[in-house]
């Protein structure tokens, strides 16, 4: 009588799960993350248009680089950001106040005149540099399309200055170039990192800031 009870609770339970469409033998959590994958297109979507994003910020980047390494300013300068020009920060913290910020004519205009600027890139307040030499000193100091790690809105580099890019920057896209060393007594402290901050304009992204990093005392 009792086996008889038994297999009756057990055809009981079994019809129940069959009822509600469950697997009782099943993890419930696995199938719900592999149906909402699946039957989900504005997700798919979305994930499909930040990989793209990511591919068109990249080779934007390296176009960026290639015209830096070149001196090629005249097309540098089409990828400056055309209402907000395009911030200097020597540093990866970042001052809105002192770090130089020019629009694609004045930077055109500081380095064909070869003119000392401040860019306010020394740790007493003032350097009096000419583009090129900022260029060569503060910005592509590495051959940074060589580098081995590129991503886009992830950071690798870390120094000792505070990295408040996500602050100051919202809404902004970042590609970072990044050697995490060069010679292995250092161990990582003669780091370089570069980044490249974007903003959306008329459904394109320009360059808004461009952010080295590296280790100070």
């Amino acid at each position: 009588m009792k086996i008889f009870f038994h297999s009756i609770l057990i055809f009981m339970y079994l019809s129940y799960f069959q009822f509600i469409s469950i697997d009782p033998f099943v993890n419930p959590y696995k199938s719900f993350q592999i149906n909402l994958s699946k039957s989900s297109p504005e997700i798919a979507e979305t994930t499909k248009k930040t990989k793209a994003d990511s591919l068109l910020l990249l080779k934007i980047s390296s176009e960026i680089l290639r015209a830096i390494k070149k001196r090629e300013y005249a097309k540098l300068v089409t990828f400056f950001h055309p209402k907000h020009g395009v911030r200097f920060s020597p540093y990866a913290s970042i001052n809105t106040k002192s770090d130089r910020l020019l629009s694609s004519s004045s930077f055109i205009k500081f380095a064909k005149q070869n003119k000392h600027i401040n860019w306010h890139s020394s740790f007493e307040g003032t350097e009096f540099l000419t583009v090129d030499q900022y260029l060569k000193k503060h910005v592509y100091d590495a051959d940074f399309i060589t580098a081995p790690v590129k991503s886009t809105n992830k950071f690798h580099s870390h120094g000792t200055d505070l990295n408040n890019i996500s602050e100051i920057y919202t809404k902004c896209d970042v590609v970072e170039f990044y050697f995490p060393g060069f010679k292995k007594e250092y161990e990582g402290m003669d780091f370089k990192g570069l980044r490249l901050v974007f903003k959306w304009y008329n459904k394109r992204p320009y360059l808004i800031a461009i952010v080295h990093d590296e280790w100070t005392p």
